[in-house]
């Protein structure tokens, strides 16, 4: 039960973030008093594993269900208890296990994939070289000229595949995403996907509990005030 409604600071989002930065708080062992605000009705944040619906010798995650990055400096990774059954996700493209289909259900063939993926790679690594002097532009308005240049449809269609998966790393469109800030938010880190057989879900919520946060569900933030 939270009695006091005065707080120093706000924590939006009982995510893996936010329950980090309650953490850090609770190591600071000072006097701030703050709030972890969740609209959800769960503590997690897009990290949930269902216990229900196949039991909870089966959980599923629903949503987020990889500590991404899972070296000595990713907090989830101090509290992550190692299985046998947990395994490391990749994105390549293995041709023993994986096929590729166009739109009209032909396989493509792993000689247009290895083409398309170099230009993949050739395209992005323009965009990473991208001048800090210039003026910022969009990554697709960096590449739209070369992409049209494509003349094979299929080459052309298997690249834009490819660099979707900028998108969906990014979360958004590449014509919203800038040329100059491509690829810093990782740092110098790999990328490592580790997917744990408990859940992350379960993994996140076991952590908040553990420390006991400061958590409010059910509360929607509609407006933050800038002073």
């Amino acid at each position: 039960m939270i009695s006091n409604n005065i707080f120093d600071v706000i924590i939006v989002g009982c995510g893996p973030s936010g329950i980090g930065a309650g953490i850090e708080f609770e190591k600071m062992k000072s006097n701030i008093n703050y709030l972890i605000l969740e609209a959800r009705n769960r503590i997690g944040g897009r990290a949930f594993t269902d216990i229900t619906t196949f039991g909870e010798n089966i959980p599923i995650d629903i949503g987020a269900h990889y500590i991404c990055h899972h070296d000595a400096e990713n907090f989830l990774h101090s509290y992550y208890i190692p299985s046998n059954d947990d395994f490391i996700e990749s994105d390549s493209y293995n041709t023993s296990n994986m096929k590729i289909f166009d739109e009209n259900g032909n396989i493509i063939s792993d000689n247009i994939i290895n083409k398309a993926m170099k230009i993949v790679e050739n395209l992005l690594l323009i965009v990473k070289e991208y001048p800090n002097e210039k003026s910022d532009i969009s990554i697709s308005d960096l590449i739209d000229d070369q992409l049209k240049r494509i003349s094979n449809e299929q080459i052309r269609r298997v690249v834009q595949m490819g660099l979707s998966h900028t998108e969906r790393h990014e979360g958004s469109d590449l014509n919203k995403l800038s040329c100059k800030y491509y690829g810093k938010g990782e740092g110098d880190h790999q990328e490592f996907y580790l997917s744990i057989t408990n859940g992350l879900g379960s993994l996140v919520k076991n952590i908040a509990l553990k420390y006991n946060l400061p958590i409010k569900l059910n509360s929607i933030v509609t407006n933050i005030d800038i002073l």
